[in-house]
């Protein structure tokens, strides 16, 4: 019997890091809405930005063409105070299956 392949989204911090790099992928919101699917070039594990925590530092494009974006991305239960980052930052409520927010 083969197994069954592996859907749905990771839940929680350590889950989702080993699914977005097995990967190479990770999904995040658009502005329009939507979701898009974002491929990572570098995933640095870090604990502060500017003097605000932060579990991931991460540079992904959408696509081949686009330019190289760099971002943070927080796991927790409480939203961050995003105006304290000054870089992109997105919010991913810890033990919750999503995409996360942006700021």
């Amino acid at each position: 019997m083969t197994a069954a392949p592996e859907h749905g989204n990771p839940v929680g911090k350590v889950e989702t890091v080993d699914t977005w790099r097995k990967r190479g992928r990770m999904p995040a919101p658009a502005a329009a809405g939507h979701i898009i699917d974002l491929q990572i070039v570098t995933i640095y594990e870090t604990t502060a930005v500017n003097g605000q925590p932060l579990d991931l530092l991460v540079e992904a494009k959408k696509t081949n063409n686009d330019p190289v974006k760099q971002f943070g991305v927080i796991f927790g239960e409480i939203s961050p105070d995003w105006s304290k980052y000054g870089i992109p930052v997105l919010w991913r409520q810890d033990g919750k299956s999503g995409v996360g927010r942006w700021k």
